[in-house]
């Protein structure tokens, strides 16, 4: 995590272009400006959604979920939660976000502000690449409290997150994953995932590059030392 790329896939466009909501976009990634676009209206293209959409890329690379369905402070209870506490109405910290440090709470405080003028460029993230970013303390408790959050989040349904559910948010049948399951299934490949030992998997990935990193850094130091 060093450095940070972005790739458009062509799909890039000028601040303030507009253009249409496309329908297949994932749920999750949307800031709420886009979220609230109804069918067919058009909206400009604006910087801030960049910086929301990173930090959805980066939570979902850290955790293996996203941090809500949708960025609806009425129907999505996650997103209203943590809207509470980025307003400081509560100081409970949502349960998807407690295992990170304060720094990059920081970002994640910044990045999905509500209101897209108050959030900052894309590049802010250079300021937190020489942080810590998961709690380095990691115990059977940790592990349990990670895997509970990752089952409640697939028990919500959403088909786009894992191909062995097939029910999308709004309780219809998927009828195209549904197919490629099927398909996929009669060349022997298996579709279903034990999300417990994903989640672990995830968690131990991340803290283990946590834990080399401070391995490095001590390295570094102590060269530094012996050859003063």
């Amino acid at each position: 995590m060093s450095k940070v790329k972005l790739c458009d896939f062509g799909c890039t466009r000028r601040e303030g272009t507009l253009v249409n909501k496309i329908r297949c976009t994932w749920v999750p990634f949307q800031p709420p400006e886009i979220h609230e676009v109804i069918k067919n209206e058009r909206y400009a293209c604006k910087r801030s959604s960049d910086c929301w959409q990173f930090g959805i890329v980066l939570f979902v690379c850290l955790t293996g979920n996203p941090p809500w369905q949708s960025a609806d402070p009425i129907r999505d209870p996650d997103y209203s939660a943590f809207q509470r506490w980025l307003k400081r109405r509560t100081t409970k910290i949502p349960p998807t976000f407690r295992r990170f440090t304060p720094r990059l709470l920081r970002y994640f405080r910044r990045a999905f502000e509500h209101k897209p003028e108050k959030r900052p460029h894309v590049t802010e993230i250079n300021k937190y690449l020489k942080d810590s970013w998961c709690i380095s303390k990691i115990s059977h408790s940790a592990t349990s409290t990670s895997v509970d959050v990752s089952e409640s989040l697939a028990r919500r349904g959403d088909s786009l997150l894992y191909l062995d559910t097939i029910l999308d948010d709004r309780h219809n049948v998927d009828e195209n994953k549904n197919k490629l399951r099927k398909l996929l299934n009669s060349y022997g490949l298996e579709t279903t995932v034990d999300q417990k030992v994903v989640t672990k998997r995830i968690w131990e990935w991340v803290m283990q590059c946590d834990s080399n990193m401070d391995l490095e850094q001590g390295l570094i130091g102590s060269f530094s030392t012996e050859d003063m």
